[in-house]
């Protein structure tokens, strides 16, 4: 898989070239900040719509989410219009939720219906699996995030 590195506006951030558009990039700590605190203020319990072995996922204000995301997702329209040589208008978010994982919880493989695009903002990785060297095994396999893609299926 290639990776390119790029900046725009002082953001560093990754293109994937891997099927689907795959973007990544470093959030600011001031903004992560400010969507752990939205985290923390949410009450509303979301596990019933959702695929993950999780005790506590939560639904969290989107509209707050969406101001603090909204420069992010300004360069991720700007890698899209370059990745697939056409624009679109605008990004809705439908929903927003924190997942609080403990060890021994997952989420297993699943797809989103009804949207173009699905993100993950990653606010907390526990420090011994940052910082252990000699976890280097487990650190590889902890925590794997996997994009699992395929074309759609027409039935006739």
């Amino acid at each position: 898989m290639k990776a390119i590195l790029n900046r725009i506006v002082n953001r560093e951030y990754n293109i994937h070239y891997w099927g689907p558009l795959l973007f990544k990039i470093k959030i600011d700590s001031k903004d992560i900040k400010a969507i752990k605190k939205i985290c923390g203020e949410a009450k509303e319990k979301f596990n019933h719509d959702l695929a993950g072995i999780i005790d506590k996922e939560v639904r969290i204000n989107k509209s707050k989410y969406i101001n603090i995301i909204k420069p992010y997702l300004k360069i991720y329209r700007e890698s899209y219009k370059n990745w697939y040589h056409r624009d679109f208008t605008d990004i809705n978010i439908s929903e927003a939720w924190a997942n609080y994982m403990k060890q021994g919880e997952c989420n297993p493989p699943h797809h989103h219906t009804v949207c173009d695009l699905s993100s993950v903002v990653c606010l907390d990785i526990p420090k011994q699996i940052k910082k252990n060297k000699r976890m280097e095994e487990y650190r590889r396999w902890s925590s794997v995030f996997k994009f699992l893609y395929r074309k759609p299926t027409k039935f006739s």
